[in-house]
């Protein structure tokens, strides 16, 4: 293995000091995205929801509703499950 030495590096702009990093960390650079502006708050359907996120900075989670369920008893006896009444 090679052992090459560290050479000094300096970058950004004269003037502006740079952000201090520890050997742990590192440094994501992207090109410059749009922001994501539309619902963060998914509530379930029997129709397809598509969110448009691609390539898009996001602000946040997307949270998608619990489905609502329900459970009643029917006339023979047993019970019917019923999704999203």
């Amino acid at each position: 293995m090679k052992v090459v030495p560290s050479v000094p590096v300096r970058l950004g702009v004269p003037g502006q000091t740079l952000p201090t990093f520890k050997h742990d960390q590192y440094i994501s650079v992207r090109p410059s995205l749009p922001t994501y502006d539309g619902a963060y708050i998914v509530v379930p359907s029997t129709s397809e929801v598509h969110l448009e996120t691609a390539n898009k900075i996001m602000a946040d989670n997307v949270t998608v509703e619990e489905i609502p369920t329900y459970e009643t008893h029917n006339e023979a006896g047993g019970i019917t499950f019923i999704i999203a009444s």
